[in-house]
């Protein structure tokens, strides 16, 4: 499966348009390594994830990916990033992302099984693209590359943050925990490895090895290498004084580790991704992080 997210302008789209043309190409298959080389893929069903936006170079580039996708004739649909749901998404050959990082993490949020994935930047000069392999001028020899089998499927490993007795969101980034004002000290206990100790911080962030290049990093995390069996935390501005001196501040686990973060003050959340929703955090309610068995398959063409 193959889905595309676009982040442009358009009047022609919204929720309920469909565009779609003939195909009729080989069936792809891919490994369930961390990398494993493209076959001849069959696109018969690729959707196209697209959000509203005021740029010119966005409108551009939903019709260069539209034209091109026509020009090879592969039916294919369209629609708004807020429109799109887990139904929607399902059962479809590529899932291609145009916009920035963001229409990838929000659309990867829909994404729960082994259906590709690849971004389009729709304005290189302004978006930072960092998840993104294809831009305007070069989409249709990567769309080139993907029909003649000429790339890579690479496994990105995901978080999931168990709360309340359920999973939230896969994370492709990373899942944050802290107050919702950024500046009230959050209050909690974390417990990692069997070790427990109660902080006082700015906030944890346990990012996966993609989101190390992001929020992670700026925080003064270290940065991982895409295949890295594992995750990171880092504790934003961790307090220190007479009494707090924690040590459970900056780690990298391994891959059936779990952390447990315990909230000991009202108005801590969890986020996933820097996404908006939040999920509120009462005093005396946990959340685990771990690594979540559902990776996210991405285009690396």
């Amino acid at each position: 499966m193959i889905i595309i997210a676009i982040s442009t302008t358009t009047k022609e789209t919204d929720c309920s348009t469909v565009q779609s043309c003939t195909v009729g190409h080989k069936t792809h298959k891919y490994n369930h390594e961390n990398v494993s080389i493209g076959a001849t893929m069959k696109l018969k069903k690729v959707l196209v994830v697209y959000m509203q936006d005021p740029y010119t170079e966005h409108y551009v580039c939903l019709k260069k990916v539209r034209n091109v996708l026509k020009k090879y004739r592969i039916n294919h649909e369209m629609i708004q990033r807020d429109c799109l749901c887990m139904k929607k998404i399902s059962g479809k050959d590529l899932v291609i992302t145009v916009g920035g990082d963001g229409t990838v993490l929000s659309t990867s949020h829909k994404l729960r099984d082994t259906t590709p994935i690849l971004g389009v930047n729709s304005n290189p000069q302004i978006k930072e693209g960092f998840l993104c392999r294809a831009n305007a001028k070069n989409f249709e020899s990567v769309l080139k590359r993907i029909l003649s089998g000429n790339f890579r499927i690479v496994r990105l490993s995901r978080l999931v943050a168990v709360f309340r007795n359920r999973k939230l969101t896969p994370a492709l980034n990373e899942v944050f925990v802290g107050n919702r004002k950024p500046y009230f000290t959050a209050l909690y206990d974390i417990e990692i490895r069997g070790s427990k100790e109660f902080q006082k911080s700015s906030g944890v962030i346990v990012c996966t090895p993609t989101g190390s290049n992001s929020w992670c990093k700026s925080a003064g995390g270290k940065k991982l290498p895409s295949n890295y069996n594992g995750f990171e935390l880092i504790v934003r501005e961790p307090y220190r004084g007479k009494l707090f001196q924690p040590k459970l501040t900056k780690m990298l686990l391994k891959p059936k580790e779990v952390i447990k973060i315990t909230s000991r003050f009202k108005d801590n959340i969890v986020v996933i991704d820097s996404i908006k929703e939040e999920h509120c955090l009462a005093p005396g309610e946990t959340v685990k992080i771990m690594l979540s068995s559902t990776p996210l398959y991405f285009i690396n063409a």
